[in-house]
């Protein structure tokens, strides 16, 4: 008879190896099989021996089985803590499946010597450990590499024009879509105001992006710059698509370079591009200083001159026999001359006339209304402006043009005679709201005053005077700057 130890030899299995798998023991259970057809007067003994190999090996794999599962069980507690009901295949609680497999794992014998798990136990856990670490880095890695790698943050574009804007996306690999406008009278025409997607969102390359920006809102609301310096001044206005036009002026109260006053006042509504004029003080009214000199100007540049010293200047145009036609051949007071700021200067520009055959008489010196007199005994006008001289008698002609009989001109026109008027230099201001614009100016001249009409775009009509600085019945000083708005009323 065969021993079924030998046998078992033959088909390449040890009855004595711990490591008697699953496999194994069903090769076992084959060869017992196999035994039992060929000699059928196999002892029982024999028999139980195989069948008690069986037994155990599959024992043994059964209790494998569950050692995986209670280490997954352990990782699953090292990655998440809060799966407090985690369940492995079998439907068993966590708690329960390990103390069932430790219990029958740990006292599995082979031979009567008990097998050591522990060593099993320490070194597969960490090993876990470490593979699972390796899984999350690699996904970590997949999806920077390979999810990240057609991806791209939108670019700030809030503030830069459109051209910059679409610029800034190219560069970023994004498409520029719809570009919107949307009205506003607070950021310049063309600047970005807001976009879809919004900053630093991570979008696929090529995403198309939509462009918010400032479109023209028709009118502007005027800020308030009187408080500001110049230079910030004229960047607000321009910030808001507004233009500034700087006039001195002159104001015992205000410090040097300061601004003493704008018009359109603030938040009065305009079209884009209007001008605003802002009133810089130059120094104190009460202190006199140099006339500036203006001869061989032309009458631009000689207007030009006279306002940015602070002066008014009164130009006359008659025919003379010297000096260059076209441009300033006499002026008073002379170059060099004291007077008090926005006191009047004359300056004639000499000029082919035609009828300009007579002379002016002199009336230097006269009463006011003897002038007048003599100037209309000799067929002329006569226009006064007020001037401030403590020397001469009130009402007493100081000056005039044209003021030589060296200068012609035609009958029936206006000679203009500077007047004393004492040395209180301070005037009130009428009040010339609502006057149509040329009865508004010459109601300012009569009294001495500079009027400055603020320039109105091509596309908003002309009206009467709405606005006016300073204010009607302010202590002023004559000859100083008042600007008058008369532009149409938006709404």
């Amino acid at each position: 008879m065969i021993d079924p130890r030998d046998k078992l030899l033959q088909l390449g299995i040890s009855t004595t190896d711990t490591a008697f798998d699953a496999d194994d023991a069903t090769v076992a259970a084959a060869a017992v099989t196999d035994l039992a057809l060929i000699d059928e007067t196999a002892t029982d003994p024999m028999h139980e021996e195989v069948a008690r190999i069986a037994q155990r090996e599959a024992s043994i794999e059964e209790h494998l089985t569950h050692l995986r599962a209670e280490v997954i069980v352990e990782l699953a507690d090292e990655v998440d803590e809060s799966e407090e009901n985690w369940l492995d295949v079998t439907g068993k609680k966590e708690e329960d499946l390990k103390e069932e497999s430790l219990a029958k794992f740990d006292t599995l014998e082979d031979d009567g010597t008990t097998i050591d798990t522990s060593r099993f136990k320490r070194y597969l856990k960490p090993a876990l450990v470490a593979l699972a670490c390796l899984v999350i880095a690699g996904a970590a890695f997949a999806y920077f590499g390979y999810f990240q790698e057609g991806m791209t943050h939108v670019p700030d574009l809030i503030g830069l024009t459109s051209t910059q804007a679409a610029a800034r996306l190219i560069e970023s690999g994004l498409s520029v879509g719809e570009i919107v406008e949307e009205p506003t009278s607070s950021v310049a025409v063309g600047i970005v105001l807001n976009q879809e997607p919004k900053v630093d969102q991570l979008v696929a390359r090529g995403t198309t992006v939509r462009i918010i920006v400032a479109g023209d809102a028709g009118v502007i609301s005027v800020p308030k710059v009187s408080d500001l310096s110049v230079e910030q001044a004229r960047s607000t206005l321009n910030q808001e698509r507004l233009t500034m036009i700087e006039v001195p002026t002159f104001d015992a109260l205000t410090m040097e370079g300061a601004i003493v006053g704008q018009l359109p006042i603030a938040d009065t509504l305009v079209k884009a591009g209007s001008s605003v004029v802002v009133l810089v003080c130059q120094g104190p009214t009460n202190v006199p200083i140099p006339t500036p000199r203006v001869m061989g100007l032309s009458e631009v540049d000689a207007a030009a001159v006279l306002e940015r010293s602070g002066f008014l200047g009164l130009p006359y145009h008659a025919q003379t026999t010297f000096g260059q036609t076209g441009e300033v051949v006499a002026q008073t007071p002379s170059s060099g001359s004291l007077t008090y700021p926005g006191a009047p200067v004359q300056y004639l520009i000499s000029e082919n006339i035609a009828g300009a055959d007579s002379n002016v008489p002199d009336t230097v010196g006269m009463r006011e209304e003897n002038a007048k007199l003599i100037l209309d005994e000799a067929g002329f006008g006569m226009i006064t402006y007020p001037y401030v001289d403590s020397e001469v008698a009130t009402g007493t002609v100081v000056a005039q043009m044209p003021l030589s009989q060296d200068m012609l001109i035609a009958k029936g026109s206006d000679v203009e005679l500077l007047v004393a008027r004492g040395d209180d230099i301070r005037q009130s201001v009428p009040n010339v709201l609502n006057m149509n614009l040329a009865t508004a100016r010459e109601t300012l001249r009569e009294l001495g005053f500079r009027p400055i009409v603020v320039p109105l775009p091509e596309t908003v009509g002309q009206g009467n005077v709405y606005q006016q600085f300073p204010a009607q019945d302010s202590d002023y000083y004559q000859g100083l700057p008042v600007v008058i708005y008369a532009g149409q009323p938006l709404h």
